[in-house]
């Protein structure tokens, strides 16, 4: 099943709720990284530096994926995505 199947399936309400759920795993997981690169003595031993980056790469696949089913579902071609990011990208080269 590819992501037009999913997101079809699943529908945009869904995806929208997923995406936000999802987002919110990745948050957490790059909350709990700072706090390891910051030495915070209460974070649990079991997150070493590897489990952590291993963590956040699963969450932002798991974001891309349900980004790519909304994409899909809101008729948002690669192109319109790309000239934002590059005008956002410009934007911020010039705050350098």
């Amino acid at each position: 099943m590819n992501y037009k199947d999913r997101a079809l399936h699943f529908g945009t309400d869904n995806r929208l709720n997923q995406l936000v759920e999802e987002c919110g795993e990745l948050i957490s997981t790059a909350a709990r990284y700072r706090r390891h690169l910051k030495g915070d003595k209460t974070l649990n031993e079991k997150y070493t530096e590897r489990s952590l980056v291993t963590d956040i790469t699963e969450e932002m696949a798991d974001v891309t994926l349900v980004m790519s089913e909304l994409r899909y579902l809101l008729g948002i071609t690669e192109e319109e995505l790309f000239e934002v990011i590059n005008a956002k990208m410009e934007r911020t080269e010039g705050l350098m």
